[in-house]
């Protein structure tokens, strides 16, 4: 089913080789989120808020960008 839906075979990829670059991509993200966040606070902003607001839309951005388009959210913000 799994590999129907995303297309493995077609993109010459695996299960495994997924779960890792996901698992890459989660770390690096847990790592941008707070120094986004450090960044933008010098204008003022409260930190706290900062950290969830950037959070939630990684979320929404990841999942919406997953399911929708089926691309990789990441490779398209690293990209801008």
């Amino acid at each position: 089913m799994m590999m129907q839906l995303f297309k493995l075979k077609e993109n010459n990829t695996t299960i495994k080789t997924e779960l890792i670059a996901g698992l890459t991509t989660f770390f690096t993200m847990l790592y941008i989120i707070p120094v986004n966040a450090s960044i933008m606070s010098a204008s003022g902003m409260p930190f706290g808020a900062l950290v969830t607001a950037t959070a939630l839309m990684s979320i929404f951005a990841s999942i919406f960008n997953g399911l929708w388009a089926n691309t990789p959210v990441a490779r398209v913000l690293e990209w801008a």
